[in-house]
Protein backbone atom coordinates (compact mmCIF):
# COMPACT_ATOMS: atom_id res chain seq x y z
CA UNK A 1 0.00 0.00 0.00
CA UNK A 2 2.61 2.24 1.11
CA UNK A 3 4.26 1.84 -2.85
CA UNK A 4 1.30 2.83 -4.47
CA UNK A 5 1.52 5.98 -2.33
CA UNK A 6 4.69 6.89 -2.79
CA UNK A 7 3.90 5.97 -6.73
CA UNK A 8 0.81 8.58 -6.97
CA UNK A 9 2.78 11.47 -4.59
CA UNK A 10 5.64 11.54 -7.19
CA UNK A 11 3.27 11.90 -10.00
CA UNK A 12 1.70 14.57 -8.38
CA UNK A 13 4.74 16.32 -7.48
CA UNK A 14 5.54 15.75 -11.85
CA UNK A 15 2.19 17.23 -12.70
CA UNK A 16 2.41 20.12 -10.23
CA UNK A 17 6.26 21.18 -12.28
CA UNK A 18 5.05 20.74 -15.69
CA UNK A 19 1.70 22.80 -14.60
CA UNK A 20 4.46 25.15 -13.00
CA UNK A 21 6.31 25.38 -16.55
CA UNK A 22 9.64 24.05 -15.08
CA UNK A 23 9.52 20.70 -18.04
CA UNK A 24 7.69 20.35 -21.11
CA UNK A 25 8.41 16.98 -22.31
CA UNK A 26 7.02 14.11 -20.22
CA UNK A 27 9.65 12.20 -20.63
CA UNK A 28 12.33 14.24 -18.85
CA UNK A 29 10.00 14.42 -15.89
CA UNK A 30 8.85 11.49 -15.53
CA UNK A 31 13.00 10.58 -15.23
CA UNK A 32 13.41 13.56 -12.51
CA UNK A 33 10.91 12.24 -10.42
CA UNK A 34 11.18 8.70 -11.00
CA UNK A 35 8.27 7.88 -12.24
CA UNK A 36 6.25 6.84 -15.62
CA UNK A 37 6.10 8.76 -18.78
CA UNK A 38 2.65 7.78 -19.55
CA UNK A 39 0.75 7.84 -15.72
CA UNK A 40 2.48 11.39 -15.76
CA UNK A 41 0.29 11.87 -19.54
CA UNK A 42 -2.63 10.49 -18.81
CA UNK A 43 -2.92 12.50 -15.16
CA UNK A 44 -2.36 15.74 -17.10
CA UNK A 45 -4.70 14.50 -19.93
CA UNK A 46 -7.35 13.84 -16.80
CA UNK A 47 -7.81 10.28 -17.87
CA UNK A 48 -6.51 8.89 -14.20
CA UNK A 49 -7.12 10.88 -10.69
CA UNK A 50 -4.81 10.48 -7.80
CA UNK A 51 -5.72 8.40 -4.94
CA UNK A 52 -7.06 10.85 -2.77
CA UNK A 53 -9.59 12.33 -5.64
CA UNK A 54 -10.29 8.56 -6.51
CA UNK A 55 -11.57 7.65 -2.94
CA UNK A 56 -13.70 11.13 -2.35
CA UNK A 57 -15.77 10.11 -5.83
CA UNK A 58 -16.30 6.64 -4.37
CA UNK A 59 -17.28 7.52 -0.74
Amino acid sequence: MRNKFIKSSRINKAVAAIQRGEFTYYANIAREFKCNRSAVSRRIRGLTKSKKEANLFWY
